[in-house]
């Protein structure tokens, strides 16, 4: 029957009931003066904050925020697609939404119809997502196999053209981070960001316009927004996503979006953006009217705007220590007496490193580290707490709860207070809690993402190895801030 709960709704449900709550009012520490670690006093949260991080909760808070007209409204039916899906966490804002709704005693009716990704082990690991969910949509291997004449999913199956009310896609950073080596134009076929831009609009140039999605969702590293150099010109994706967009019948706005404003405690900015389609002919009316309505779903998302993040500790308190394979990592690596200190001595004259603010505590960290992350880096990460240290950012290291990046170069790299830095895929970080050490596991970089224990168990993911969550972290979209652009787009498509 319509109104029966299936076993994956009782589950969701289930694990929504019995989040922990946050137990104090703590002020965050960051460099930020308007972001804060802070708590919610009951089940429900508070006014300015839902009670944990994770997205059934804060689905269920931001629902409760809206009026029961709206709540009404997004009991509509729609379909929705997602491209460059990686860990696929539409489904999950979908499931989070779904749950938020039951507790109003309301629910809402959307299906996926479509799903690519280019990287086969994510494939398979959204494969098992669909089945644990009891979805039956096509995966595709990637946007080009959307232009075909009769699209082939991943399988070889031949299937129609998928349609959507609401498509999602995260625009393929690779040539567009800071990170980049080797930055290409966002219009360069040449490229992987150019490629799956340029499919995703020969897709839509295959469908009239009645069929072309209603709204698209966007999402990219928040450099898409600056002034890049590429390839001889200069040029700012934002702004050649709007004009590409407004060629094929569309309207929107981009904003930038901070995970820490947004329940989670992550450095993470990204350029989000709605395009809603222009109904009723494209005249300046018309145009006008679909603009009202971006400015009404973006009044929704900075609704879902929190005061703080749940504190980071509290995280680390509901998540499961180390797996098994971790601990053989751990294991694994060599050890000895750490690193030299006559590496990077450019790095310290430039900041002007003494010999003793080298040694200071070097035993200490040394230990604490030892076997858990390679003699290279701990040299990195010493040699930036000792900056950090000697400019009075990070007084004692030990007495504070410290995330540090891993995965870059001394002079690159990212130590945050408590908090993570931005999470990069595959990369390793070190949690320095109070003077104990450890490798954060993918498990605590899904949380940092919205997607907490009570997530992880209702879709399985805890059962995936743990390489594969960190690089799966490190693509996803931040499920709360998904999940809020998500009922706005609903509410206003």
């Amino acid at each position: 029957e319509k109104t029966s709960a299936s076993e994956e709704t009782t589950r969701i449900q289930t694990a929504a009931k019995h989040a922990k709550t946050w137990l104090s009012m703590e002020e965050h520490t960051s460099s930020s003066n308007d972001e804060m670690q802070v708590d919610a006093a009951t089940d429900m949260g508070s006014a300015s904050m839902p009670n944990t991080s994770g997205v059934f909760n804060y689905a269920m808070w931001l629902v409760g925020k809206l009026s029961s007209q709206q709540r009404d409204k997004l009991q509509i039916g729609f379909h929705f697609m997602d491209l460059c899906a990686g860990l696929g966490t539409t489904l999950l804002a979908h499931e989070a939404l779904k749950s938020a709704m039951r507790h109003y005693g309301l629910r809402t009716d959307g299906a996926c119809t479509g799903l690519t990704e280019l990287a086969e082990g994510k494939r398979e690991a959204l494969r098992r997502r669909c089945a644990r969910l009891k979805i039956n949509t096509p995966i595709f291997k990637s946007n080009a196999s959307l232009t075909l004449q009769t699209p082939e999913d991943a399988e070889g199956n031949l299937v129609d053209v998928p349609l959507a009310d609401l498509l999602f896609m995260g625009i393929v950073c690779v040539d567009i981070s800071r990170c980049s080596s080797t930055p290409k134009s966002l219009t360069d076929p040449d490229g992987a960001s150019g490629k799956s831009w340029n499919d995703l609009l020969a897709y839509l140039d295959r469908l009239p316009l009645d069929q072309r999605p209603k709204a698209i969702i966007l999402e990219c590293v928040d450099n898409l927004g600056n002034n890049r150099a590429v390839q001889g010109h200069t040029e700012k994706g934002t702004l050649i996503v709007i004009e590409a967009l407004r060629e094929r019948g569309y309207v929107g706005q981009w904003t930038r979006a901070l995970a820490s404003r947004f329940a989670v405690p992550q450095s993470r900015p990204r350029v989000w953006a709605l395009f809603l389609k222009v109904q009723g002919g494209v005249g300046p009316k018309a145009i006008a009217g679909r603009e009202r309505h971006i400015q009404q779903a973006f009044d929704v998302i900075r609704q879902g705007e929190t005061l703080g993040f749940e504190p980071l500790q509290r995280i680390l308190a509901r998540c499961p220590n180390s797996t098994p394979a971790q601990r053989a990592e751990r294991q694994s690596l060599p050890r000895g007496d750490g690193w030299h200190k006559e590496q990077h001595p450019n790095f310290r004259a430039k900041h002007g490193l003494s010999e003793d603010d080298i040694t200071m505590g070097q035993h200490d960290f040394l230990k604490a580290t030892n076997g858990i992350i390679l003699p290279r880096e701990q040299a990195a990460v010493w040699l930036t707490l000792c900056v950090q240290r000697k400019k009075g950012r990070i007084p004692n290291w030990k007495e504070d709860l410290l995330v540090s990046d891993c995965g870059s170069s001394v002079g690159w790299l990212s130590i945050s207070s408590g908090k993570f830095p931005c999470l990069r895929p595959g990369n390793k970080y070190l949690v320095l809690q109070h003077g104990v050490a450890k490798i954060a596991h993918g498990p605590l970089c899904l949380a940092v993402q919205g997607i907490g224990p009570e997530e992880q168990h209702a879709l399985d993911l805890h059962l995936e190895e743990d390489s594969l969550l960190r690089q799966l972290a490190g693509n996803a979209f931040c499920a709360n801030i998904c999940v809020a652009f998500l009922i706005a787009a609903i509410l206003v498509a």
